[in-house]
């Protein structure tokens, strides 16, 4: 074996010193390998030089075409590649929001604008409404999807409780304000600002009422304060005016709230139009849910407690 090895150095040396190219080299190994008479030991050494070769001319090829231009052609394409990926990924997001933002105003928004007057039906809160759980669901999703968005400056516990407390007792009291002047001009043109209520009788129908206040003033919370502002606002980004898009983002999520009230009447629907604009500053300023919504809820707590006792 050594013997045909040193016997092919030989001459592949004799051909390369006289002129051959490497392919005639190359050709003949080949030649070798496919013959049938070749002897037994030429074989594989000329599957080893064909191998060989074939390596050089593969690495060869890399280096003549990896050149400075070639690096720079590479660069602009993966740019490009990463270019057309964000435009993609933006293009998917953009769709996204506003498929979500148009299932919202369509299924929850929307509807409760076309719901006439009661005229004196009673609002029954001793029974389980399965839209409240609908809605509740809908305000979980709104809240937690928020939460991932946008990671507030923590503040410490001791302080957030401070802050958020303030807030609460200032919004409560403006709300229970409102409601007493609306309550004053309702006795005054013999008209009721909330209509008719059912309470609960028993422990099971308390939790249902329970259930029905938190998850209302959860869901008006989120859906009113929370996430119609900042969707407007990014649904009408690029307009010039930004003080404009903020004064009408602002103002459609308050008159789409008060709107939502129309079924208890007109007075109703301005006491919520001011309550709107008291729970908006609170939660602008509190940048939270949770102060606005205790408010909500200790205020449709005691309106419908003190709606008992008002004949």
């Amino acid at each position: 074996m050594r013997l045909a090895m040193q016997r092919l150095s030989a001459f592949v040396e004799t051909k390369s010193d006289s002129g051959s190219s490497r392919s005639t080299i190359f050709e003949s190994f080949h030649k070798i390998e496919i013959s049938e008479s070749a002897k037994p030991w030429s074989r594989p050494v000329a599957k080893k030089f064909i191998f060989v070769e074939k390596v050089f001319k593969s690495q060869r090829a890399k280096s003549n075409t990896i050149t400075p231009k070639a690096k720079i052609s590479k660069f602009i394409y993966s740019q490009k590649r990463l270019k057309t990926l964000y435009c993609y990924l933006n293009y998917m997001t953009k769709l996204k929001f506003f498929l979500q933002f148009s299932l919202i105003m369509l299924i929850f928004v929307l509807p409760p604008l076309f719901v006439s007057s009661s005229d004196g039906a009673a609002i029954d809160f001793s029974k389980f409404n399965p839209f409240a759980a609908i809605n509740l669901s809908l305000a979980i999703f709104l809240y937690l999807q928020d939460k991932t968005e946008q990671k507030r400056a923590e503040k410490s516990f001791v302080m957030k409780i401070a802050a958020c407390s303030g807030i609460f007792f200032w919004a409560f009291g403006g709300l229970v304000l409102c409601a007493a002047v609306f309550e004053l001009i309702g006795m005054f043109l013999k008209t009721k600002v909330a209509g008719n209520v059912i309470l609960p009788s028993n422990f099971l129908q308390g939790l249902c009422c329970l259930f029905s206040l938190c998850s209302s003033a959860f869901y008006e919370e989120c859906l009113y304060r929370l996430y119609l502002p900042k969707a407007l606002k990014s649904l009408l980004r690029g307009e010039e005016s930004r003080m404009a898009l903020f004064c009408f983002a602002e103002a459609a999520a308050i008159l789409l709230f008060a709107a939502s009230h129309r079924y208890q009447g007109l007075l109703a629907v301005l006491n919520a139009l001011i309550c709107a604009v008291i729970l908006r500053a609170a939660f602008v300023q509190s940048k939270s849910v949770w102060p606005t919504f205790l408010a909500h809820l200790c205020y449709n707590a005691s309106a419908l407690f003190f709606s008992t006792l008002v004949p």
